[in-house]
């Protein structure tokens, strides 16, 4: 059995490649319209690739921010909105992996300037236009699982029975 000559392959591929830039040469709009094809594609590869990681980088912030450094988020699932039985947090307490209980209240409130809350429009999320969202949280527990980066005055007092309040930046400006 006689092995192939590779001087034959080398010829057939540089004929090949002739044949390829004749016609690259004879029809210059086609070939002008296919590169700008790829590289239009290329492009919008690489910006739909830039935008998902940027898309999820912003994701990511936005549920470390208000999760803070917890693992989990317990919530009540029924729809009364009373919040847990007092027995809760014993039982979660007496997991062996728990690090912190950390309790928070959350509401929601309308803007004097505002519709009244019979007029506010409702979504799956919740109230779906304007209004105030309210977090009632133990200064000292809610350190453990939350940074705070205080831009202007000081983070809330320990004393129970003092009337303090952390506003985002961009609500204080308003």
């Amino acid at each position: 059995m006689a092995l192939p000559n590779p001087r034959r392959g080398l010829l057939s591929l540089l004929r090949l490649l002739s044949l390829a830039l004749r016609s690259l040469r004879a029809r210059p709009l086609r070939t002008a319209l296919t590169t700008f094809g790829v590289v239009l594609g290329v492009a919008v590869i690489l910006a739909i690739s830039t935008t998902n990681v940027s898309t999820l980088a912003a994701l990511t912030e936005v549920f470390s921010q208000a999760s803070g450094k917890a693992q989990l988020t317990i919530s009540p699932s029924d729809a009364s909105d009373q919040g847990f039985p007092e027995d809760a947090l014993d039982r979660i307490s007496a997991v062996g992996s728990v690090a912190a209980l950390v309790p928070v209240v959350r509401g929601q409130a309308s803007l004097a300037d505002e519709a009244s809350p019979a007029e506010m429009e409702l979504s799956m999320f919740g109230a779906a236009s304007g209004g105030l969202v309210i977090y009632g949280v133990d200064p000292a527990l809610d350190l453990l699982v939350r940074d705070y980066k205080i831009v202007e005055g000081e983070f809330l007092s320990p004393d129970r029975d003092a009337y303090d309040i952390v506003l985002v930046k961009s609500f204080a400006d308003d």
